[in-house]
């Protein structure tokens, strides 16, 4: 059985045509419309690999921005052991035939989490070999990230792969399957700053890519800064206030 891995992403927003034109200029990602459902839906590729999906909402019962979905190999099972670990299910499983089924759950510190288990063949087809994921990295600011760390852990079989010391914020958590790279980064929220899940988008132009953002309407949050390893970030809003962030990753050595 594959490792979890929170390989999917969805993004809500007030105007689905602006999102698509602006994250194409902003990172060259492609877009495929979706068959008519209740919303406006489009599936995402960057860096060659399909990775999530974009619906037009109009704000009122999807606020504007980004949810991950982890991919388990069963999805009852987990969900199960989710309600044993204190986390609430937040409705039935959904499906999209032959494809997917998903739900979402909040984590015993309340923030949202989504999972899916692959029915057939799709667009959320394991990441190739040698691809560059398109999503860098994976963020959670938490209120309780002890707690969080032991229920994600206890949940999908991950494990913490190392921590950085970040000052007031305390540790700044490497988790990830067992034995594998380090997935997400779980740190304790400052006061002021915002709960919840942050995505990372790989660029190979950090620079070119913020100048793209204030170009195509969105707004540039915060400065570039660098992370240990070298590696190059900023945050920013797309042009319907959905948060992201954007990384660029140091040149390979050699």
């Amino acid at each position: 059985m594959a490792a979890p891995v929170m390989s999917w992403l969805e993004l809500a927003v007030p105007d689905l045509g602006q999102a698509l034109d602006f994250y194409r200029a902003v990172f060259t990602w492609s877009s495929q419309p979706i068959a008519p459902r209740a919303h406006p839906h489009a599936w995402l590729t960057g860096n060659g690999v399909c990775f999530g999906g974009a619906s037009e909402h109009d704000g009122k019962e999807v606020p504007p921005g980004w949810a991950g979905f982890v991919k388990v190999d069963a999805l009852d099972a987990v969900l199960d052991r989710a309600r044993a670990l204190d986390a609430t299910v937040l409705g039935e499983p959904a499906a999209l035939p032959d494809l997917v089924r998903f739900c979402r759950i909040m984590d015993p510190a309340g923030q949202p989490l989504g999972l899916f288990e692959v029915l057939g063949p799709g667009p959320h087809d394991p990441l190739p070999e040698g691809a560059r994921d398109p999503i860098g990295w994976r963020q959670l600011c938490s209120p309780e990230p002890e707690k969080v760390a032991a229920f994600l852990t206890a949940l999908l079989g991950w494990e913490e792969l190392g921590a950085h010391d970040i000052g007031p914020a305390g540790p700044y958590r490497l988790l990830g399957p067992k034995g594998g790279q380090a997935h997400i980064g779980l740190m304790r929220a400052i006061p002021g700053e915002p709960l919840g899940w942050l995505f990372y988008f790989d660029t190979p132009d950090l620079e070119t890519s913020l100048a793209a953002v204030t170009a195509h309407g969105g707004r540039v949050i915060t400065e570039t800064m660098e992370v240990p390893g070298g590696t190059l970030i900023s945050h920013a809003f797309d042009p319907g206030m959905a948060k992201f962030g954007l990384i660029q990753m140091p040149a390979p050595q050699g």
